[in-house]
């Protein structure tokens, strides 16, 4: 007979370890920094609507309202840390017209340039991990391209 029962991650894979997740405020990074936590990890869920963040209790999941664009504001939060093992970039948006030069670069700004922000601040930290891990989350338009989603596809 099998055993169901058996978890496929260690609940302790992630104990002691400290990770960020860009767009941990809501939807699929939302979902990761659960998981992550559910697994061990200090979580800092990073985004917009942080005082709306869905956190199950029991969770060490720390909702950090900000703009992944603002550049002071992300070089702040990182001068607060001095650990970090796991970095997810999943901050996105989708434009509603894309064509728009506005609207275009601020798409960009999220997806590429804020991953690109986020990930040289946490170099210096993670040189120190032993499990040093930066996800960057793309999507199938990066290869069909999308003509309604320009900057979209062209950031991941």
């Amino acid at each position: 007979m099998i055993d169901v029962t058996v978890e496929t991650f260690n609940q302790d894979l992630f104990k002691e370890k400290v990770a960020i997740v860009t767009g941990g405020t809501s939807g699929i990074g939302n979902g990761v920094a659960k998981k992550l936590a559910s697994l061990g990890a200090e979580v800092y869920a990073v985004g917009l609507g942080a005082d709306k963040t869905d956190i199950p209790d029991g969770l060490n999941i720390k909702p950090v309202e900000l703009d992944v664009t603002d550049e002071d504001g992300v070089r702040n939060f990182f001068s607060s840390l001095d650990k970090l093992d796991i970095l997810f970039n999943g901050a996105g948006i989708g434009g509603s017209n894309e064509r728009e030069l506005a609207t275009f670069e601020k798409v960009i700004k999220v997806h590429l340039t804020a991953s690109f922000l986020f990930s040289e601040l946490a170099r210096p930290l993670l040189k120190e991990s032993d499990i040093a891990s930066i996800v960057n989350v793309s999507s199938m338009t990066a290869i069909f391209g999308a003509g309604s989603a320009p900057a979209y596809s062209s950031a991941k």
